[in-house]
């Protein structure tokens, strides 16, 4: 079933789909950031003996690293992602995981 308008042609549909997985990368990318920067004020946090202040930026930052994870691993999504940008994403979500534990260690 063909869920798009009958005038659209071929180069419309493959302009929407380009700015439609440009659009995922942003999103996987502002993702990373996010729970990135919570990471990195959840360590200021303990640094100045604020625990629960730093545990919930923690929580914010696990919340959206799952976020990613689930994304990145569902074809639906997965499928798009070139090799440079899942390289991207793989490097972040590795270095974020790793920061992640070692803050809860």
């Amino acid at each position: 079933m063909n869920t798009l308008p009958e005038h659209w042609s071929k180069s419309d549909t493959a302009r929407l789909l380009a700015e439609t997985n440009r659009n995922r990368i942003e999103f996987f990318r502002t993702e990373l950031k996010l729970a990135t920067s919570c990471a990195s004020i959840a360590e200021k946090c303990y640094d100045m003996k604020h625990r629960e202040r730093a545990q919930r930026y923690i929580e914010l930052a696990e919340k959206a690293y799952w976020t990613l994870v689930r994304f990145s691993s569902d074809p639906k999504h997965a499928t798009h992602i070139g090799e440079q940008q899942r390289q991207e994403l793989t490097t972040g979500m590795r270095q974020l995981r790793e920061s992640l534990d070692w803050l809860q260690g």
